[in-house]
């Protein structure tokens, strides 16, 4: 297991090939909206029960550096092509949320940033 990053007794953390390939295609991708950039968190999941890891799903999230969005998954088998739509969708997400909640009239917001429509 020389691929564990991080042990302790309910976390852990794993970098393998496919989360290393994500990385490298993470560095070229610049994200920025009105003068503000963003960065793009990418992790496997893992769970341990019993102090034993069970590796799941890669996810990727926006961060502004104080807020993180929701996490998207990527199968192991996706395509360059198929990751970087999973990126974009992700932060159009983020960036839709940001504007509802920013949209208020008379400080009622108009539309409920916590609803899915």
């Amino acid at each position: 297991m020389e691929n564990i990053i991080k042990y302790s007794s309910d976390k852990v953390s794993y970098k393998d090939q496919h989360l290393i390939d994500i990385e490298n295609l993470i560095k070229d991708i610049r994200l920025n909206i009105l003068e503000k950039e963003f960065q793009i968190i990418a992790k496997r999941d893992v769970e341990c029960i019993d102090k034993i890891p069970s590796y799941k799903k890669i996810s990727v999230a926006i961060t502004d550096g104080n807020i993180t969005g929701k996490k998207w998954y990527i199968d192991d088998d996706f395509t360059n092509d198929k990751i970087l739509r999973v990126i974009f969708s992700a932060f159009k997400s983020f960036i839709n949320y940001e504007i509802v909640v920013g949209f208020k009239y008379k400080d009622v917001w108009l539309f409920n940033p916590k609803s899915s429509r």
